[in-house]
This record gives structure tokens, C-alpha cells and sequence, in this order.
């Protein structure tokens, strides 16, 4: 091996600091979760089907 020191990367571990660095990628729908327009209206019984299959539990309120 050779005379050059090697430094690792810092790991990222807040979400605000892996927040910020997706910001570069602000425009790309892709590295996103969530993409909705504004005034875009929400199917809220699929939503809560799709809450429902990742494990959350839905509390309907009247």
C-alpha cells in the first residue's frame, strides 16, 4: 500500500443532514416518497389501505 492517509466519510445519521443532501435531487420525482402537486386532491381510502399493508393502524375520526 501506498503513503496515502485515507479518511472515510463521515456517516450521515441525522435525518435533517440525509434531508439537506437530497435537495440536490429536488427536481428527480423518483428519490422522492411522496410527489403530489398542489390543489392534486388525495384518494384517502387508498391511502389508508396502503398505511394499512405497511404496518400502521388507522384511527378514523368522525
Amino acid at each position: 500500500m501506498n503513503n496515502q492517509e485515507i479518511h472515510p466519510q463521515p456517516l450521515k445519521t441525522s435525518a435533517e443532514e440525509r434531508a439537506i443532501e437530497r435537495l440536490k435531487d429536488e427536481d428527480d420525482p423518483n428519490q422522492w416518497i411522496t410527489v403530489i402537486e398542489a390543489e392534486e386532491e388525495i384518494d384517502q381510502e387508498v391511502l389508508d389501505k396502503w398505511l394499512v399493508q405497511r404496518g400502521y393502524k388507522i384511527s378514523l375520526q368522525s
